[in-house]
């Protein structure tokens, strides 16, 4: 290509690649206001964000689609300096123009896959629902009967409640009498099963070992796998009697 061919295709795609440089900022800050109108609520609970992106999915989908389309412009004024360069210099190897186009897909897709990703997430907490509560003498039953379908037993000194997770993953909170905590926790020791006390936290609480710390953990990571195994102290977890 002649010298002249080149500066006058430079000049007829300048206005568009200069256009196209601005574009990404611009769709950016309209893909902010767009996610605060979701109304998100960033500022409380894990919980309580969870609930709210339940009910601003699609707003958040809007918003990660407008950053997507910014990100994907990017390549336009990058390869209008990119053929600006191997049209001056020999060296520039054609096939590295990949590399314009690597970067600013790979990111448009992750806003896409992050959205699906906590859409899941926040799906399945939803549809997990409110922790199922049982009697005290249900409990009492079922550790005199069957200890080993108790993982774990979290009581909480205020306001006299615990949290059982039984081996299959599920869990179930109870309301104990104010004086029984010291007796649950021989009992618990006497079976075998793991425990601890909590003076803050409450059933349910994501400050605590309950079903919505767990979706806490999986919410920070913004994974919908399984969650790392925890660490247990129990004689049966060691395989002692």
């Amino acid at each position: 290509m002649e010298g002249q061919q080149i500066v006058e295709r430079e000049r007829r795609w300048a206005v568009p690649a200069a256009l196209a440089a601005g574009l990404p900022l611009v769709l950016y800050v309209i893909s902010v206001f767009v996610e605060q109108s979701a109304n998100i609520d960033s500022g409380g609970t894990t919980v309580e964000e969870l609930r709210s992106l339940q009910g601003g999915s699609g707003t958040v989908l809007l918003a990660a689609v407008i950053r997507a389309i910014g990100f994907l412009a990017i390549p336009i004024p990058m390869l209008y300096l990119f053929r600006a360069a191997q049209a001056r210099n020999p060296r520039v190897h054609p096939a590295m123009v990949g590399f314009v186009f690597i970067g600013p897909i790979l990111l448009a897709a992750q806003g896409i896959v992050a959205w699906a990703a906590q859409d899941r997430i926040s799906s399945d907490f939803a549809a997990m629902g409110a922790e199922p509560s049982r009697l005290y003498s249900k409990f009492q039953s079922q550790l005199k009967s069957s200890p080993e379908s108790i993982e774990k037993v979290t009581l909480y000194t205020q306001p006299h409640a615990l949290d059982v997770e039984r081996s299959d993953g599920s869990f179930y909170s109870a309301s104990y009498p104010p004086k029984a905590g010291g007796r649950i926790q021989a009992d618990l020791q006497g079976a075998g099963v793991d425990s601890e006390v909590d003076s803050e936290g409450a059933p349910g609480d994501p400050r605590t070992d309950t079903p919505a710390r767990r979706w806490r953990t999986r919410w920070s990571t913004t994974r919908a796998s399984d969650r790392w195994p925890r660490a247990c102290s129990s004689p049966r977890c060691s395989g002692s009697s």
